[in-house]
């Protein structure tokens, strides 16, 4: 088995080296490297793990003659986007396990066992990492709750919570966690020792959305007035997103898609990680220009978020009189799987008329 991390390489021209420095690093190369190493591998079995190949997409027909020339050679590689090969299977990594904090219906967080918080591989891992930044770190029982609300609010994602875990030096648990809500900026490192697109998360997203089309990244702009799952038909109801383009950000892992239930019907539904809708919606933000309520938005933003309203109000219309809409405590089934994005909707109208809930639903609708 060898590891080989293209982390530190700026071209797919550098890939055939950094396999040949791994695999035989005496190697004498003699002639074209290429055709040395596939000679070299022909009749080998071994297992290599390719980490981080998303930056030289563009090299996977390496890969492809890789395992062609050489069929007892396994690959195991790491990548944001799919290499789009014949021989390609894909498995989806999510994030590290961490306990959703349960919520009363008074919206209040209740009480979970500290022990059972703390066997999840997220919290132990934000653990660790403080520990390292603070020898001296000593979680207290009030810490457990916060660590679990980091965990969630990035959900999972390893490189977030160490980034957060690095602020204890500094912060308190809570205070990180209320920072995070605040601004998703504060996810950042002097760290030396790793790729400097690695050192912040605005880094990644950066570099992710440097990877991006013009038209990909206009979709997934958009496509950030969504709040948890979506429907296809609701994405291109608002965005007029196609579905080769929702395929094709579910494949750079800007969306994830599931197949869910809904009554007797399975339906695909769309999610976008959390920190990754914030940054998008920056994006779409662009240029502040008015204010709304609370908000200074830009005319992208606002025509978003009205085209979003008029969708949901239209949906939940179908199922209930307007005269009967609660929103948030009586949501027909058919629409429970978004009920974040019918909060949402509701919470945007408030926003434009807040002393008259149901008339800025009919001049939304109206336009």
């Amino acid at each position: 088995t060898y590891f080989v991390s293209l982390d530190t390489l700026d071209s797919p021209n550098q890939i055939v080296s950094s396999l040949i420095n791994v695999i035989q690093p005496d190697f004498v190369i003699e002639g074209e490297p290429k055709a040395q190493l596939l000679n070299f591998l022909h009749d080998k079995c071994l297992l290599l793990i390719i980490d981080n190949f998303e930056h030289l997409i563009s090299g996977a027909p390496l890969i492809a003659e890789l395992i062609k020339q050489a069929p007892r050679v396994q690959v195991m590689l790491t990548s944001r986007e799919r290499l789009y090969l014949q021989g390609e299977w894909v498995y989806k990594i999510k994030g590290m396990q961490y306990r959703a904090l349960p919520v009363s219906r008074a919206g209040l967080e209740t009480a979970v066992p500290e022990i059972e918080l703390e066997k999840y591989s997220a919290v132990q891992l934000f653990i660790q990492s403080a520990q390292r930044v603070r020898a001296d770190f000593d979680m207290s029982g009030a810490d457990i709750s916060h660590i679990v609300r980091i965990c969630q609010l990035v959900e999972g994602f390893p490189l977030a919570i160490e980034l957060a875990a690095t602020w204890i030096r500094v912060l308190t648990c809570a205070e990180i966690a209320q920072e995070i809500t605040r601004n998703y900026e504060i996810l950042a490192t002097s760290w030396r020792d790793i790729p400097a697109r690695h050192r912040s998360l605005q880094s990644v997203f950066d570099y992710s959305w440097h990877l991006l089309s013009e038209d990909e990244r206009s979709a997934l702009s958009q496509l950030a007035v969504f709040q948890g799952d979506f429907s296809r038909d609701a994405a291109v109801a608002v965005t007029g997103i196609s579905l080769a383009m929702l395929g094709a950000l579910a494949d750079k892992s800007f969306l994830q898609a599931a197949k869910v239930v809904q009554g007797d019907t399975a339906v695909t539904c769309y999610e976008m990680h959390e920190l990754i809708r914030f940054y998008a919606f920056e994006k779409l933000n662009g240029e502040v220009s008015v204010q709304i309520g609370d908000e200074q938005l830009s005319t992208a933003i606002i025509e978003a978020r009205d085209r979003h309203a008029r969708y949901y109000a239209a949906r939940l219309e179908i199922y209930q009189p307007r005269q009967s809409w609660t929103w948030i405590d009586d949501v027909p089934a058919e629409l429970g799987l978004e009920i974040e994005n019918v909060r949402a909707a509701r919470q945007w109208i408030l926003q434009k008329e807040q002393s008259k809930p149901h008339a800025a639903i009919n001049g939304i609708n109206s336009q």
